[in-house]
């Protein structure tokens, strides 16, 4: 698998299918289907966006927003335009970022129960918590996974 970076002006088409599928990107809700939102949304978080490639076919879009605070942690997202892949998306996304940046601890929050639970629990992330009420999807409020990964030296996490 292949990380390309999404160019500006790519941003609208790659969020289009992905708000096609229903899917969702670092909390960005496509519901709203709101395109100009949803870009200044993730511009303002300063979040980078990658298509992950299989050959030359796009199977996901996968993003980070690198802490400000300590660029040794990121939040990560994806969204799979086939689900089977998903796993190793986020897998090759994390590693990259590891070997790049230095970063060694990754982040993200899925509805407890949810498809993505399993995708990143399949790629090494554990469940470190949950937030009640913290999601709110289809008029209604839902608890959230805390999952977390440490690549960090002594983290057991095979490099």
């Amino acid at each position: 698998m292949a990380l390309r970076p999404v160019a500006t002006g790519e941003l609208r088409d790659v969020l289009r299918r992905i708000t096609d599928r229903g899917d969702e990107i670092l909390g960005v809700d496509p519901r709203r289907r709101n395109l100009a939102a949803m870009t200044k949304r993730l511009a303002d978080m300063g979040a980078r966006l990658f298509e992950v490639l299989l050959g030359d076919v796009p199977v996901a879009v996968v993003a980070h927003t690198h802490n400000p605070l300590n660029r040794d942690q990121a939040t990560v997202g994806v969204a799979a335009f086939e689900p089977e892949h998903a796993a190793s998306a986020v897998w090759t996304h994390v590693t990259q970022l590891a070997e790049r940046f230095g970063t060694g601890s990754f982040v993200s929050t899925a509805a407890v129960g949810s498809a993505a639970v399993a995708v990143y629990r399949a790629a090494g992330f554990r469940e470190v918590g949950r937030m009640r009420m913290h999601l709110y999807r289809e008029h209604a409020y839902h608890d959230a996974s805390v999952l977390h990964l440490s690549l960090r030296p002594g983290s057991g996490v095979p490099g």
